[in-house]
């Protein structure tokens, strides 16, 4: 069944909600100051329209969050993607800090220096990453990837990187996004990234601990000088990520193939609608 015009309306519905939650957590910030309850209160509002969708179509959890097992080689394998990703995240994150604010580790500072790292852990990665990976690799490449696997992998990862609303984060949020996707069908289970995603984002977490709650100044042309090493190292990465995913993609056993949808189906009004709207909120926060 094709239900890509409907997945499409809950990805406007959740950048409306996000945009109107967004003013409910200025309020809460306003309030008391404390940044974890605001970022609890955004991951809430992210997961409603999702599951909406959902009871709608009553499609069973064991077929939206497949957290099958995975055996310990690929756990070893997903570990050496993890290793290999850091330096092309970071040179991605470079680059980014060059054009565009940054954002998440401001986030990050204000939060563990309200909160112990325990605390912090659990509401940065633990959480994040079962919530979010549920539903932009459980609802929406469930849906995408029946107009292909790479061209689900791509549309699951934008809409991942628009729905962070910002420049900075939505470069290395969309370049992950099309990994994991990739890496949940090859494991088979959307527990791959999963794990990713909660190693990933308690890497962020351990070294903006480590850093403190001091202000950090970035200056581009430090950041300039370190680009060919960084790229070097990037490209060592890369290479290695797609070694691994290629060994992965031949262990996995053969399926059947099911019918692929055009790739047209993929533009609905709605989903112009939401484009439009990150877009504009992405550049509207570069300009303040």
């Amino acid at each position: 069944m094709n239900r890509i015009k409907d997945v499409n309306r809950i990805f406007l519905g959740t950048v409306l909600l996000s945009v109107i939650g967004s003013l409910f957590v200025s309020l809460l910030l306003f309030v008391d100051q404390t940044y974890l309850l605001s970022l609890l209160a955004s991951q809430l509002l992210m997961v409603f329209p999702a599951a909406v969708y959902m009871m709608r179509w009553n499609i069973p959890v064991k077929e939206w969050i497949v957290f099958r097992k995975i055996s310990f080689p690929k756990i070893l394998m997903l570990a050496g993607f993890f290793l290999a990703s850091i330096p092309v995240l970071n040179l991605i994150q470079s680059v980014s800090l060059l054009f565009f604010h940054q954002v998440i580790n401001q986030t990050m500072t204000k939060i563990i220096s309200q909160w112990p790292l325990p605390v912090s852990i659990i509401c940065i990665a633990v959480i994040p990453a079962f919530f979010e990976e549920s539903i932009y690799r459980g609802v929406f490449f469930l849906e995408y990837r029946k107009m292909g696997l790479f061209f689900g992998a791509f549309c699951s990862g934008m809409v991942f990187g628009l729905l962070h609303f910002n420049l900075n984060q939505f470069l290395y949020a969309f370049y992950m996004g099309v990994w994991f996707a990739l890496l949940v069908d090859v494991c088979d289970s959307l527990l791959a990234s999963v794990l990713l995603h909660f190693a990933i984002n308690l890497s962020s977490v351990v070294s903006a601990y480590q850093a403190g709650t001091a202000r950090v100044t970035v200056e581009k042309s430090a950041l300039i000088a370190k680009l060919p090493g960084m790229t070097l190292a990037a490209g060592i990465g890369l290479i290695i990520s797609i070694g691994i995913y290629a060994v992965l993609r031949l262990w996995k056993k053969e399926q059947k193939k099911d019918r692929v949808l055009p790739a047209r189906e993929m533009v609905t009004p709605s989903f112009v609608a939401a484009v439009l709207i990150c877009v504009a909120l992405m550049i509207s926060n570069e300009m303040t």
